[in-house]
């Protein structure tokens, strides 16, 4: 049986908006995660096609004609009977590195 992390999505979603606002840095965004020790990765547009496959979210943001996208994870933050899971975050950049927008959702894992 694995630990539970438990997150509330809104609480964190709120902590999101108000800590880091539209326009914040990739940077920025980087070391609130490190802060906090999140799983994360960055995609730098510049280095991958990122219009090549396009990503959107339940939120409506797409992955098409941005500069980067940073995705970040935290494992285990609910249980259920036959569901695990994680909490992900999507940070959207635009070409300059500026935070354009973000979504926060519950992705489950059936065992």
């Amino acid at each position: 049986m694995r630990p539970t992390n438990p997150v509330d999505t809104f609480q964190l979603h709120q902590d999101i908006q108000r800590q880091l606002p539209i326009g914040s840095t990739v940077q920025a965004v980087q070391l609130w995660l490190k802060k906090r020790k999140i799983e994360h990765s960055y995609i730098d547009g510049r280095k991958y096609d990122l219009n090549q496959e396009s990503v959107v979210t339940s939120n409506g943001y797409s992955s098409k004609n941005l500069g980067g996208i940073i995705v970040a994870i935290i494992r285990y933050t609910k249980k259920s009977l036959a569901t695990e899971w994680d909490t992900q975050m999507v940070f959207f950049f635009s070409k300059p590195g500026k935070l354009v927008g973000f979504s926060v959702e519950r992705i489950g894992t059936g065992f």
